[in-house]
């Protein structure tokens, strides 16, 4: 049984195959096109999906789309009618992708053409979403949260999964949404709208408790039965108005906007409002999972959505729920609907039996050290080709030495985070390199932290954690004993979003970083997207080689293959 899964239209489109209930490939469309976040049909995804299988359209029994375009439409409709004229702005920016979606199966086959004997499914995207947390989830039992901007028409959802069954009886619809709240402030601090939301989220551990809490408690209200309200004066997102997000109301309470075009120094002011918004996020998030517990004690949550890619609120649940367990994959915001969405279509509708788990991010694009060298020597470089022990020794010792380095091995990874095979690494010990990988290479915010990849099996002696986390979903705090091997890594709260290494999910990145040890006893890497600030993560060699040439990193350890900075020919 074939299953093709994709999104489309909205934000981050991707692409999977499934084969008899097994995940085959999964890759977003930005990491072919280039185009950070698009939403632009998934041809190149697809594409290189049914190539890693060896098979053609022609061979798809089914496609899962993460959408049922007429789902709450009146309700929308009904909502456009009764902010006239400014809901005009909204239907205007939202009908092309509406009709998008209306004519998705259309499109697949308009760009793949063939004999099409699959039957095509549109799967409600908040269902999507669960299913791609719970049914490739290690749990046979979870409750379920999904919050996101929207979906048809719901923002929030909750309730419970079992076996194959998913269920989502509590419901909050847009315009009243946590993701959108969220984006709105995201562009009142000055950053990018549907974008720059993490970096809200790194600023808020600058601030700290003050009236702007007060006020947010006023803007959004827990209700009974784990539900919230928000108070829609403070907004204009509903009005589909963009500049600004946010109300006069808004503004009078809590200030002038910090412009995007030319912005203000980030003050206090910023720092306390930032917190504010994130504490009241974890207020929602921990109102729905404790009433969630209360309905059904079970000792696994799963959650997903965009808000789901907000760590700090992840470890907050932990920390302030009775679960066990909080989990999320990779790919918790839209790119993952693609695997929901299929994984639903088997599972649910074909009613087979749930068999894989999701271990691993590695489901991208991979290349053979042929074509790495061909590409290579197209683009006049000198390199040295290392055996394979050598390749973890000389990275070691470069970095050792304080070099920073392009790191392109095996299959990349679906999702927003680097998580070892398309990374930039560098020693995590002094704060000086945080400072001097900023300077040369990422041109990131200062008050930004990096990421540390550590070895599993010395995870909890660097951090306050007794689980895995392979896919640097939360923040957890730092031993204080140990902060001095990893000053690069540990923001101003002393906490990390911490990946830990399985040796058996991804053993060339934990030989590296064991080698790193041997040499330093220091069992973690310094670890970021390799990128450029805006740009996607690398995805080919092609790629790899453009960044490289354009960032000052030091070296390129790409495949079996070792390029220096200044050595082409």
């Amino acid at each position: 049984m074939i299953i093709l899964g994709f999104c489309a239209y909205v934000f981050d489109s991707a692409a999977c195959l499934i084969i008899d209930g097994e995940l085959i490939a999964a890759s977003q469309e930005e990491r072919f096109n280039r185009k950070k976040n698009t939403g632009d049909f998934p041809k190149e995804s697809i594409e290189f999906c049914l190539k890693k299988a060896g098979i053609t359209i022609e061979d798809v029994d089914h496609v899962a789309f993460y959408w049922e375009p007429f789902l709450g439409l009146k309700e929308r409709v009904l909502q456009i009618f009764k902010g006239l004229p400014h809901t005009l702005k909204f239907w205007n920016s939202h009908s092309s992708k509406w009709l998008s979606m209306v004519f998705a199966e259309n499109e697949l086959k308009k760009n793949f053409k063939g004999e099409h004997r699959f039957t095509f499914h549109n799967i409600n995207h908040h269902i999507s979403h669960a299913a791609s947390t719970f049914l490739v989830s290690p749990y046979e039992k979870a409750n379920v949260i999904v919050m996101d901007g929207s979906g048809e028409i719901v923002s929030t959802s909750f309730g419970y999964a079992s076996d194959r069954e998913i269920e989502l009886p509590h419901q909050i619809n847009f315009p009243e949404s946590m993701g959108y709240v969220y984006v709105s402030l995201t562009q009142y601090l000055g950053f990018k709208p549907d974008s720059d939301e993490y970096k809200v989220m790194a600023l808020a551990s600058m601030g700290q408790e003050s009236k702007y809490y007060d006020l947010f408690k006023e803007v959004i209200n827990l209700e009974k039965d784990g539900h919230y309200s928000i108070n829609l004066d403070f907004f204009n997102y509903q009005l589909g108005i963009r500049e600004p997000w946010v109300s006069k109301k808004f503004i009078k309470e809590f200030g002038p906007i910090r412009k995007a075009s030319s912005p203000e120094e980030l003050t206090q002011r910023h720092f306390d409002i930032a917190w504010a918004l994130q504490k009241r996020l974890e207020d929602v998030a921990i109102h729905i999972a404790n009433f969630l517990y209360e309905q059904n004690p079970c000792e696994n949550l799963v959650i997903s959505g965009g808000c789901a890619l907000n760590c700090v609120m992840n470890e907050k649940i932990l920390q302030n729920t009775p679960y066990q367990n909080v989990w999320t994959n990779s790919a918790p915001h839209d790119a993952g609907t693609c695997i929901g969405a299929a994984m639903y279509v088997h599972n649910k509708v074909l009613d087979r039996p749930r068999t894989f788990q999701y271990k691993t991010s590695s489901w991208g694009a991979e290349y053979s050290d042929i074509e790495i060298e061909e590409v290579i020597k197209a683009n006049n470089y000198a390199y040295q080709s290392l055996k394979e022990e050598e390749l973890f020794t000389k990275a070691a010792q470069v970095l050792s030495n304080g070099a920073i380095i392009g790191w392109f091995q095996g299959r990349t990874e679906f999702g927003p985070r680097a998580l070892g095979n398309r990374s930039i690494l560098a020693d995590p010990r002094t704060l000086e390199m945080k400072e001097k990988i900023n300077a040369r290479i990422k041109h990131r915010e200062e008050f930004r932290p990096f990421a540390p990849a550590i070895l599993e099996e010395y995870s909890q002696e660097y951090f306050k954690i007794n689980r895995k986390i392979p896919f640097m979903t939360s923040v957890v705090e730092a031993n204080k004993e140990k902060l001095d091997q990893m000053q690069a890594v540990i923001h101003f709260d002393k906490t990390s979003r911490v990946q830990t290494v399985d040796e058996l999910v991804n053993p060339k990145f934990h030989k590296l970083i064991k080698a790193f040890y041997i040499i330093t006893n220091t069992p973690l890497l310094l670890n970021t997207s390799f990128n450029d600030n805006g740009e996607p993560i690398v995805n080919s060699p092609e790629d790899a080689l453009k960044s490289f040439s354009k960032t000052n990193l030091d070296y390129l350890f790409i495949g079996n293959f070792l390029i220096e900075k200044k050595q082409r020919v």
